[in-house]
């Protein structure tokens, strides 16, 4: 009876020390997360959102709209869907690389508006992260997106 508690404790050792060391996903897997939870949170209005890289690139009239703080600040309480075509992504080391196309489809007010952006670059960046505080874990995170001119002036409705 002793004998077999012990063997009993031994392998819910083991079983938990497998859980805790096993491989996590792929770094394609990983990526597709980042994204994902990255349009997640643009469209919860949350941030590290896909929208904040994004923002970066839009224009009104030809004036960046991160330099007018109200109308970026509108545009990401907007909460527009973003829709990447893909998410495979070019892995080199600890940095990935990821030209994709996007819709992105917002209401302002009751007027429904549509962008397509057939460009788009999505750099991501690997950092150690930790599960359960002291097992360090590969993370991926974006770090810049980078598209061609978008005008928010242009937006089709």
């Amino acid at each position: 009876m002793r004998l077999a508690a012990i063997v009993l404790a031994v392998l819910a050792v083991a079983g938990v020390a497998f859980q805790i060391f096993r491989t996590g996903p792929s770094d394609q897997e990983a990526i597709t997360q980042a994204v994902a939870d990255a349009v997640r949170a643009s469209r919860e209005g949350q941030p590290g959102g896909v929208l904040e890289h994004l923002s970066r690139s839009l224009t009104y009239n030809d004036v960046p709209v991160s330099e007018r703080g109200e109308l970026a600040k509108f545009i990401r309480d907007s909460r527009p869907q973003v829709v990447f075509d893909s998410t495979r992504a070019l892995i080199e080391g600890d940095r990935a690389v990821i030209q994709t196309g996007a819709q992105i489809d917002l209401r302002l007010g009751p007027v429904p508006l549509s962008q397509r952006i057939d460009k788009v670059k999505i750099v991501l960046g690997k950092e150690t992260g930790f599960r359960f505080l002291v097992v360090p874990t590969p993370k991926w995170r974006i770090q810049n997106i980078e598209v061609e001119g978008i005008g928010v002036s242009a937006l089709e409705y």
